[in-house]
């Protein structure tokens, strides 16, 4: 994608690529019946909106990352394995593209997810919050 003009239609290869990622992050491989959420196209479109935000000189865009649904139930923290530096590199790509980031997690995986972004305060721009449920 072009980021001096987003709004160019992406090429067939990097249509293709994004296709292959997009098969590789929705295989099911621990069996969870994760099939049914996975939408064809939610990825590319995620991209291209992402790639879309307007950035100037006064205002940063603010991307904030939910993660950290707390699947491993009988385990202390109950954090998937898979969201914590999913959800880091996402924000580290928004902060490297100019965007403010925010990542919003449960308060059982706060200690998680802070662990995973203790070597990404250089950045600037990432926040870290845990709300109480």
């Amino acid at each position: 994608m072009n980021l001096n003009n987003p709004f160019r239609p992406l090429s067939t290869k990097t249509k293709s690529a994004v296709s292959a990622i997009e098969d590789i992050i929705t295989k099911d491989e621990g069996g969870r019946g994760m099939a049914s959420l996975v939408v064809r196209g939610d990825l590319e479109e995620a991209a291209m909106i992402f790639a879309r935000l307007k950035r100037n000189d006064n205002i940063r865009p603010h991307v904030l990352i939910l993660s950290g649904f707390p699947c491993c139930v009988d385990h202390n923290p109950p954090t998937e394995t898979d969201g914590p530096p999913g959800a880091v590199a996402i924000a580290c790509a928004a902060v490297l593209m100019g965007y403010k980031a925010t990542i919003v997690t449960d308060e059982c995986n706060e200690e998680v997810f802070t662990a995973a972004c203790a070597d990404r305060e250089s950045l600037g721009g990432l926040m870290l919050n845990a709300f109480l449920v």
